[in-house]
Parts: C-alpha cells; sequence; structure tokens
C-alpha cells in the first residue's frame, strides 16, 4: 500500500511540475516553483520516474519481499538527494537552491519514512 500511495503521488507531482515548467530549459536552475517546492524539467522527470518505480513494484511485483525493497532503495536515494541537497550539489541539475529549502525536507521525510 505504501508503494502504490508513494508512487501515485510522485507520478502526479511530477506531471504536475510540468504544467509549470514546460519543456525548456531542461536542467535550469530556474525561479519555477510547483507550491513551495522548486523544479526544472529534469526534477519533473525524476519525480515521474521515481513514481512510476514505485507504483510499478505495487502493481506488478508479487513478493511482498521486492517491494519493501524497493522502497529501501527509493529511501536510500531520497536520503542521498536530501544530503546532496543540503551540500548544495543539486542547485544546477534540479534546482535545489541551498540548504533549508522545501525540497530537501520533502525529500529527508520520504527518504526516513521509505
Amino acid at each position: 500500500m505504501f508503494a502504490f500511495a508513494l508512487g501515485a503521488v510522485y507520478l502526479a507531482i511530477g506531471v504536475a511540475g510540468f504544467f509549470v515548467t514546460g519543456f525548456d530549459n531542461f536542467v535550469a536552475n530556474g525561479d519555477e516553483a510547483l507550491l513551495i517546492f522548486e523544479v526544472n524539467p529534469f526534477h519533473n522527470v525524476v519525480h515521474i520516474s521515481v513514481g512510476a518505480i514505485a507504483l510499478g513494484a505495487a502493481l506488478l511485483l508479487r513478493d511482498r519481499a521486492a517491494v519493501e525493497g524497493t522502497n529501501l532503495g527509493i529511501g536510500a536515494v531520497y536520503l542521498l538527494a536530501a544530503a546532496l541537497g543540503v551540500a548544495g550539489a543539486l542547485q544546477d541539475l534540479l534546482s535545489i537552491d541551498g540548504p533549508w529549502v522545501a525540497d530537501n525536507f520533502l525529500h529527508l521525510g520520504t527518504g526516513l519514512v521509505s
């Protein structure tokens, strides 16, 4: 159930992000924000990919351990993203500007819950 919910939410966030950013300046560090989260088209693709992986695991994998492993993998990636965001390493690629922005807290929360 968690993988299904995570996948549906991140897939929806990724698609909604394109309504804000469009498809131009794919990895540009812009000012576009979805609610309080700064995004660019590449950031949207990452959210869609994570959502598709989680949703695919929830719907296609028949083994509970495999779905839990997918959740753990997603969690590890998001913990890494939170750490890199705080360090300022994702500013140009994903438009995450600074250590105290909402994206880093979302990534940390997703990583811990996953």
